[in-house]
């Protein structure tokens, strides 16, 4: 498969900008404006939004906080338009569309907790032209409901969030990430493409583009470095886990998440330690959906958890 890289790295590993039309580098940076009250873009970004705009299927690798979101957002504001985000988590679902209707986009997500009638409201409202973004699991878009609201609408563009699932679930336990590419295929006319990741490896990318059935995709990498993340290992024994964590929570007023290796293990870790400055919340099943709503609620508005 031919990619055209677009390393934004020069030899300094310097990022740098790409040489991109004076007009769609005016038109991208009003709308980015208008719709988000930035008066630039991030790197990577605006050349991103501009292969979209020009017809390109994309690879973007950009580091997680980096603003990958924005770069399949804004086509979507164009009148008329409309774009489908394939992305794992209802989490992940949920926090965009929350975030875009705080901002005047229309957006929507369907999941499992979405009744038929709600479903069959934000089709009428992709096709009436008031919903331009629809966030969606992969496992979605075999239903017999979304296949036909597929088939009858005109689909602009369709990203796919955290890409590297395709490889590291696709085999596994979500199958679903594995037919993206012939859901694409089965469509009256062909979107423009685009696959966001921030842990995909160079060797990866190949196999994503074509797994996806991407055509002759541009690449924008600008990296994985996050100069404001610190990562540390520490080996520790079992024991002296649930100590770590309660003296860890004591020392850091911040909000936190805690992952576990299974539900016993995170029923009994945090929730072992006394100390005030650490309110355990789980997120996981068979918790129950309201209480891991409020957990999540929690964490994304900086309640410590």
């Amino acid at each position: 498969m031919d990619i055209e890289y677009l390393d934004l790295r020069d030899d300094a590993n310097e990022i740098v900008r790409a040489s991109l039309p004076d007009s769609y580098v005016q038109a991208a940076t009003s709308q980015l404006e208008r719709t988000y009250g930035y008066s630039s873009f991030r790197p990577g970004q605006l050349e991103a939004v501009t292969s979209i705009l020009s017809g390109h299927d994309l690879i973007a690798v950009m580091p997680t906080g980096s603003g990958k979101s924005v770069c399949y957002q804004l086509p979507a504001t164009r009148p008329g338009s409309f774009t489908l985000v394939i992305t794992p988590l209802r989490a992940l679902m949920r926090d965009q569309v929350q975030a875009l209707q705080a901002r005047h986009v229309r957006a929507a997500f369907i999941d499992s907790g979405i009744s038929p009638a709600q479903r069959r409201s934000i089709y009428a409202g992709v096709k009436a032209g008031e919903i331009r973004l629809l966030y969606v699991a992969p496992e979605r878009l075999w239903a017999d409901d979304f296949q036909f609201f597929a088939k009858s609408t005109r689909i602009d563009l369709v990203a796919v969030d955290e890409s590297h699932c395709v490889l590291q679930w696709g085999h596994d336990f979500r199958p679903s990430y594995l037919r993206i590419g012939e859901f694409i295929k089965e469509l009256p006319a062909r979107p423009v493409m685009a696959a966001f990741t921030a842990t995909a490896t160079p060797g990866q990318i190949p196999q994503i583009a074509e797994n996806l059935g991407l055509r002759q995709p541009v690449m924008v990498k600008t990296g994985f470095d996050r100069p404001n993340i610190r990562f540390d290992t520490l080996k520790l024994k079992p024991g002296k886990r649930v100590r770590f964590i309660r003296d860890w929570a004591v020392r850091h007023q911040d909000c936190g998440i805690v992952y576990c290796n299974s539900r016993a293990e995170c029923d009994s870790s945090p929730s072992n330690s006394n100390a005030e400055a650490w309110t355990p919340r789980r997120s996981i099943p068979p918790c129950p959906k309201r209480t891991r709503n409020a957990s999540r609620t929690d964490s994304s508005t900086a309640v410590r958890a």
